[in-house]
Order: C-alpha cells, then structure tokens, then sequence
C-alpha cells in the first residue's frame, strides 16, 4: 500500500514547487495546491531554502520600499 503522505510529496517536483512558491507571493494559492506544496516542502531540503530565500527577500524589499 503507498503512503499517502509520499504519494502527495511526488505530485509535486522542485521545479513546480518553486513555481507555486513564486505564485504564492503574488496571490492566495488554491487549498489543493497549498497542501500539494506543503507535502513537497516538508521533504524537500532545497525547497525548504528556496522558500526561506523568497521570505528574506520579500521582507528586504518591504524594508526599502519608499
């Protein structure tokens, strides 16, 4: 039997993820997608940094925006 958890994990690859991170910046995502990315984040090391990245950069560009 595959795990639920794993099946969720492999909807999404590295390159998807990093699209829907980037769209997640811009707009509310779909539930389904939300927990797809979720999934893929909680297993994925280079995600999880890329995601981290995108925080650093956003909130940088909070701090000088005029």
């Amino acid at each position: 039997m595959l795990n639920p958890l794993r099946y969720l994990a492999r909807l999404v690859n590295c390159r998807e993820a990093s699209r829907l991170l980037s769209q997640a910046q811009e707009k509310r995502l779909a539930r389904r997608e939300r927990m797809r990315l979720w999934f893929h984040i909680r297993r994925c090391v280079a995600c999880q940094r890329y995601q981290r990245q995108l925080a650093f950069l956003r909130a940088a560009g909070r701090r000088f925006r005029m």
